[in-house]
């Protein structure tokens, strides 16, 4: 199972994603880059409209909540959550004084998706 995310991530995420996102162009080209050719569902469900403030909030919590883990065509790729991709595709436009807080969040997320370890069944004696 899961480590449980920290319930302060919204708000400690947010600052990293605001910069591109101040509007409704610049979130759905952001999203394109992102999701377009690997699992367009966040294309779909995720509403772009309003200030950049109550976007990035919203958006946290769609690709929380509603996306997850990005469908993966090949088992053998490890599976990737959906606000970790946005996250490594913000990484590809800041500057390096951005990437040691970026990268903290990347395994956390990720680790969302792991499958969960099955462990072998002890015979009963």
């Amino acid at each position: 199972m899961p480590n449980p995310l920290p319930p302060d991530l919204i708000t400690r995420i947010k600052p990293l994603l605001l910069p591109y996102l101040r509007d409704k162009d610049e979130r759905e080209a952001l999203f394109i880059d992102t999701y377009f050719l690997r699992d367009p569902r966040p294309l779909d469900q995720i509403n772009f409209e309003g200030s950049p403030e109550v976007f990035a909030s919203r958006c946290i919590a769609d690709l929380l909540k509603k996306i997850g883990c990005l469908a993966e065509a090949d088992d053998s790729i490890p599976a990737e959550h959906s606000l970790a991709a946005l996250l490594q595709t913000v990484r590809g436009r800041c500057g390096a004084e951005k990437y040691a807080e970026i990268d903290h969040w990347l395994p956390i997320l990720n680790d969302q998706c792991a499958a969960p370890s099955i462990e072998p069944a002890v015979p009963h004696r």
